[in-house]
């Protein structure tokens, strides 16, 4: 018998949710207005045809029917305690608290591997499967930065960008968490089957759709509620400006988060989402270093993971700011490597060749990195971009 520690449903409730859970034409809310009518999900699941109706229309009605007559629920819920998989409903005391606010929360929840800790902060790095080498070298400095610091790393396990990130975010030592649009015992994608049995053991893995469960296109959507909904902030490394990862931004936006974008160049189509972004408000992803003080400044400020924070005091910092001085100008610099390439700079264009050669005889550092640190300079003020590839100072 399953262990019920901590579970509010019996176990033949239990097996009922599960069942419906596992009707693809029966969605969440649907699943709830089920329950708040009769009761009990055994109610509605022995309900008579004439009692359904009241809540479900003609079709859903005719397939509950045909599948309730050919399953056998107790056998189907058996599969899940064998594969050793979670079956959290929402009123139990292990389901993320993070989740029961947010809109159209997740019934139940299938779990294999952990769920995140809940007095450990978490941040979700999200962006394209087609993902740039920039967007590619990003995700991993991110990923492993906020890993090394103890932050919990929130994705969905696709090719790209999330992949990237969660398995950066593994090698440097953290903890990760998958939320996926097709059942915990899928690998989708198969190239992704190394990142999905690492995270079984320093992670978990999410998921609302029962086992056996195809990673069907609208399932991708209503997932992405789940993955903003356990995370604190949103970073976006890559998108279009149209795509699905702008629809998890829209979830966090309506379930109150933080977003951040990482700046790129205006004529990529993978920057454009993100430069958009950063035009309505959007915070702008210009060092992971800064990043992560004034994240765990601002997680200080409203009081939340106060024993987290009292362990990270020497990471805890106030934003950096730029201030006059009577005439002159201090200049404050996010790293070593900003500080270097705003020296290399003068007020005449300098090309992007001639920068990075410039750079390279100071400090070792990568194209996409160069960039990123001339973007940070351009939104700070101090150096502009002239005709596409060129630079000069501002200031």
């Amino acid at each position: 018998m399953e262990n019920m520690i901590g579970s509010k449903l019996s176990f033949r409730e239990k097996c009922c949710l599960y069942f419906f859970q596992g009707c693809e034409y029966i969605g969440n809310a649907t699943i709830k207005r089920l329950f708040n009518h009769f009761g009990s999900f055994e109610e509605a699941y022995s309900a008579g045809e004439n009692e359904l109706r009241s809540v479900l229309n003609q079709n859903t009605l005719e397939k509950m029917l045909a599948e309730r007559s050919k399953k056998d629920i107790v056998l189907e819920y058996d599969k899940v305690r064998q594969k050793n998989i979670r079956h959290i409903y929402i009123e139990d005391d292990d389901y993320p608290e993070k989740l029961r606010g947010i809109p159209d929360a997740p019934i139940a929840l299938l779990v294999a591997g952990s769920l995140p800790n809940p007095l450990v902060p978490s941040v979700a790095i999200i962006g394209a499967r087609s993902c740039s080498e920039y967007g590619n070298y990003m995700a991993r400095e991110y990923a492993s930065a906020l890993s090394g610091a103890g932050i919990q790393i929130i994705s969905g396990m696709a090719a790209g960008i999330d992949g990237i990130a969660q398995t950066s975010a593994l090698s440097a030592g953290g903890r990760s968490f998958a939320v996926l649009g097709n059942g915990p015992d899928v690998c989708y994608p198969r190239s992704n089957e190394s990142l999905y049995r690492r995270l079984l053991l320093n992670g978990g893995i999410i998921s609302e759709y029962c086992l056996g469960s195809s990673g069907l296109p609208w399932h991708f959507p209503v997932r992405n509620r789940i993955i903003s909904g356990l995370s604190d902030a949103l970073l976006v490394m890559e998108a279009k400006e149209k795509s699905g990862t702008l629809i998890t931004v829209d979830s966090a936006l309506e379930q109150g988060r933080d977003i951040y974008a990482l700046p790129g160049r205006t004529c990529d189509k993978l920057s454009s989402g993100c430069n958009n972004l950063i035009r309505q408000g959007a915070g702008i992803l210009i060092d992971p270093e800064e990043f992560l003080g004034e994240f765990l400044h601002t997680l200080s400020s409203v009081g939340a993971y106060s024993g987290f924070l009292k362990a990270k005091s020497s990471l805890v910092r106030t934003p950096l700011t730029e201030h006059k001085n009577g005439s002159e100008l201090r200049i404050s610099f996010s790293s070593p490597e900003e500080k270097c390439v705003y020296d290399i700079l003068d007020f005449n264009p300098k090309s992007m060749d001639q920068i990075v050669s410039a750079v390279n005889s100071s400090i070792p550092m990568p194209l996409p990195i160069v960039l990123q640190r001339l973007t940070g300079l351009c939104m700070k003020g101090l150096v502009e971009n002239i005709s596409g590839t060129n630079y000069r100072r501002k200031v």
